[in-house]
């Protein structure tokens, strides 16, 4: 996909090395950069050029000098000053003119020398400030974050993936405090006087400039050695090493993993991983130095939820994984992002389940990565895994769902179509032989059809990376011997004949003859299967291994897989509830057929069955919560009435309390059930919930894996619900220690019933200046859904009248995109339709561009929703 008008800097243009020096001052929050970058010796065929753009953002360069060197690194010119400097900060450029640049690059190794001036920012991104707390001390470190496109805020560079090259690293900062850069220090110098430090870093392997990372500050290190020998520390907050056990574990662990899996050893002497205050995103996988926000990295094993280990876990192997996937081979350009991010997301399933098989995380894939990928790409607003990027301005937006689930869903795919081994020993000769380079698709996909010898691997995968969405196959059976299966796109709104695409599909089945899959592929519109007479009933897609949903076209064989649910895997009878609710909700199946279905699952102990099911049965609660029906009051006892029955018998067995012989699972399960009670309103659960929290002092007396809920029934159910509200907010503000702790108070704090309570969170005195930037979208979210008042109208009435001032304090696109989806994605009426997009017609926002449009489909998909919906709900109700 390199067929499209990109803007990149000249490509004849090579960097080869960078020598880099930065001086920051914490005191103003700004920085001194020095940088050397050394070019490859131009073609000679090439024109000769008069200027020079580097991208450059929020730097001035105060001085510029060009000269060339020989082979012995001797100056063989006179240097020449560059006096003729200017920025363009729309192209987020610096172009510098120079009469002589034909000379400077026709000979030797040219050198462009500049110093300059920086801001330490705090968007949390390029070089920033980020502020954490010892004890009630305040204190800040410098630390950074380029990808996708800011290391132009910390130097002036070639900031495109592709243009791979050396960095050798020197930092000055305060005696007191300490610093780590991608590779081990090599030299440091004091200087008393002024009471400084002088680090020089090793230099790196050829790399992309977005991985290039600093972190200055003060902190502990605890750290071990990996079977062959490689050092790894984990940085945490000072006196705080306890919390950084696990995820080291984890990492001394999974680097071994990946190197015996790829044949390939980790390249660098070294590896780190910190923890730092204030991220926007999850991790950053700078070779070398993995930078992560605290609730990825650090947890106390002795005072943490098993989704929090997991998450931990996950997300370091994930990073470790990049060190592969992404960092010695790399994407051309930013339309192959899933090369990087598919890979890791998929990887990181696989390390994790090896490390972690007590936790079934192949079943979490389908339902944190398959049914995620699904929603999002069952919108027309979508995009396919590989999309055009013409410009800096749209990358951050395909950081997304469908680079990281569809992608590792589509890989997944294809290691059930083709084999575990056919899998591995593509990645491992693609590695190898693109090492220190970047790559296309079509490079990955030719090494999979060398290595496999088949020629179907590339077409295959590309009809799921070029194009948008994903089929639904419709199932008809014909007579008893014989069933047809047609594919066409699935749309959240509803079934489309204007769509005309078609995949390349594995199909599978299983039958209650044989419950070894039966595998097919299918080319066309349309397959035909034929089975045995004695049949009854048949299951698609086993496993859920394929990425496409299954609409079978008679009652009566959902009938038969609803009596047979036992004959089922867990797995199966997840994907079974989710095909069958996301049909219904978009128009493919009748609501009261998806809810009949439903009862069927009423003895069900799943978690990972439960877990989707309390996701579904949300969705259709929320059709009746926002009716305006007469009698809709009764209708919402009744809805509760049927959930609570699919819930109550696992709640049954496992109680609120914890047991000596509970797996992770079981406890995992238990705070789904009891999740699900308190929203539907379970009176005995809700009653013992609420005197068990009235009767602890301190939060951490609660049982990890249930605060939220026990949040939950205190803000609705107490007598003084202002005062239960104003003692968990004093929790955030004032009790809670470890970030995890005050995210989970965060998610809940909106939930409250007392508007004036919920008024508060948006006051520019506590969402401005009390929430860190990072988690932002925690606090805003549950009011967007406050199911007491008119949450969503609140949010987009708080967005719309402020709307300068959020752009102004949230001025970080991650946050910024997550906030738009908030304050107005869950509208459901044509009037707040109307005024939305009146609202943004207006509004230059290229960076947010397909964050707006899938907002406004989700809410003209609501809309539909209870048109189709709502009758066909209130008849299986009555």
């Amino acid at each position: 996909m390199n067929d499209y008008k990109k803007e990149v800097l000249d490509t004849t243009v090579v960097p080869e090395h960078y020598d880099l020096h930065i001086t920051p001052n914490f005191e103003k929050l700004t920085f001194k950069g020095h940088v050397k970058i050394q070019f490859k010796k131009m073609d000679e065929n090439v024109k000769a050029k008069d200027e020079l753009s580097l991208n450059c953002l929020d730097i001035k360069i105060n001085s510029a000098v060009c000269y060339v060197l020989n082979e012995k690194g001797e100056e063989i010119n006179e240097r020449i000053r560059v006096y003729d400097i200017s920025y363009d900060t729309h192209m987020e450029r610096v172009t510098l003119k120079l009469p002589t640049f034909d000379s400077f690059f026709g000979n030797g190794n040219p050198i462009l020398e500049m110093e300059y001036d920086g801001i330490l920012n705090d968007k949390m991104k390029g070089f920033y400030k980020s502020t954490y707390k010892v004890g009630k001390e305040s204190k800040i470190m410098g630390t950074t974050q380029f990808e996708a496109t800011d290391a132009r805020r910390a130097l002036p560079c070639f900031d495109e993936p592709s243009r791979k090259a050396t960095f050798k690293l020197t930092l000055t900062y305060p005696r007191h405090m300490s610093a780590i850069s991608n590779t081990n220090a090599v030299k440091m110098e004091t200087n008393i006087e002024e009471n400084t430090k002088t680090v020089e870093y090793a230099q790196t392997p050829r790399m992309s400039t977005y991985l290039l990372a600093w972190v200055i500050g003060e902190f502990d290190f605890l750290e071990g050695n990996t079977k062959n020998g490689l050092r790894i520390r984990v940085f945490t907050p000072l006196g705080k090493t306890n919390l950084g056990t696990f995820a080291l574990d984890v990492a001394l662990r999974v680097i071994p993993l990946f190197e015996d899996l790829f044949q390939i050893p980790y390249p660098l002497p070294k590896l780190d991983l910190i923890a730092i205050a204030d991220f926007s995103a999850g991790a950053m996988e700078n070779w070398g130095l993995l930078t992560y926000r605290e609730t990825a990295l650090l947890l106390d094993p002795n005072n943490c939820s098993v989704a929090q280990k997991q998450r931990v876990a996950q997300v370091v192997a994930h990073e470790c994984s990049h060190m592969w996937f992404g960092n010695l081979v790399t994407m051309d350009w930013w339309h192959g992002l899933w090369l990087n991010e598919s890979f890791a997301r998929f990887l990181e399933y696989y390390a994790t389940n090896e490390l972690f098989p007590e936790w079934n995380l192949w079943n979490s894939f389908v339902d944190k990565c398959v049914v995620r990928a699904f929603h999002l790409d069952s919108l027309r607003s979508t995009h396919a895994i590989e999309v055009a990027c013409p410009s800096h301005r749209e990358v951050d937006e395909i950081f997304d769902g469908i680079s990281y689930a569809k992608g590792g869903s589509v890989i997944r795919q294809l290691r059930h179509a083709y084999g575990i081994d056919a899998v591995v020993n593509s990645l491992r000769v693609y590695l190898k032989r693109f090492a220190y380079k970047n790559t296309t698709t079509t490079d990955l996909f030719n090494v999979f059809a060398e290595v496999t010898k088949d020629d179907m691997i590339p077409k295959l995968m590309q009809s799921w990376t070029t194009q948008e969405g994903y089929p639904v196959l419709s199932v008809t059976r014909e007579n008893k011997h014989r069933y047809i299966l047609t594919q066409e796109r699935f749309f959240s709104t509803g079934p489309s004949s204007e769509d005309s695409s078609t995949w390349i599909i594995p199909v599978s089945y299983i039958t209650n003859l044989n419950d070894k899959p039966t595998y097919l592929t299918m080319k066309d519109k349309e397959l035909i299967i034929n089975v045995d007479g004695k049949v009854e009933w048949i299951k698609f897609n086993p496993h859920q291994t394929s990425f496409y949903r299954v609409r079978y076209q008679s009652t009566e064989m959902y009938t038969h897989l609803g009596e047979n649910l036992s004959n089922l895997t867990e797995i199966d009878r997840m994907g079974l509830q989710e095909d069958v609710c996301s049909l219904a909700l978009a128009g493919y199946l009748d609501p009261a057929i998806a809810l009949s279905f439903l009862k069927h699952y009423t003895n069900e102990e799943s978690y990972f069955v439960l877990n989707g099911l309390s996701q579904n049965l949300g969705a259709f609660h929320r059709i009746l919560r926002k009716s305006s029906l007469s009698n809709k009051d009764e209708l919402l006892d009744k809805y509760c009435e049927f959930a609570r029955a699919i819930f109550l018998p696992a709640f049954k067995k496992l109680g609120w309390d914890r047991k000596d012989t509970d797996s992770d699972i079981d406890k995992m399960l238990r705070t789904t059930v009891i999740n699900a009670l308190v929203s539907y309103k379970e009176d005995t659960l809700s009653k013992s919930g609420l005197e068990r929290f009235n009767k602890v002092k301190h939060f951490n007396e609660l049982d990890s894996d249930l605060r939220v809920a026990y949040y939950r029934l205190a803000l609705r159910d107490s007598e003084d619900k202002e005062a239960a509200f104003k003692r968990i907010r004093h929790d955030f503000l004032d009790a809670a220690d470890e970030n995890i702790d005050r995210v989970r108070i965060l998610s809940v704090l909106g939930t409250s019933p007392v508007q004036s309570c919920v008024e508060s969170l948006v006051a520019p005195e506590f969402i401005y200046e009390k929430v860190p930037l990072q988690d932002v979208t925690y606090a805003l979210s549950p009011i967007s859904q406050n199911r007491y008042f008119d949450g969503q109208s609140f949010i987009w009435n708080w967005f719309s009248t402020n709307f300068d001032e959020i752009q102004k304090n949230f001025d970080n696109q991650w946050i910024r995109a997550h906030t738009i989806k908030i304050a107005c994605a869950g509208f459901a009426s044509n009037d707040d339709l109307k005024t939305v997009e009146s609202f943004f017609a207006n509004k230059d926002m290229p960076t947010v561009k397909k964050t707006i449009a899938q907002a406004i489909e989700s809410i003209k998909m609501n809309i539909l929703l209870e048109e189709r919906c709502l009758n066909s709900i209130v008849d299986f109700l009555q």
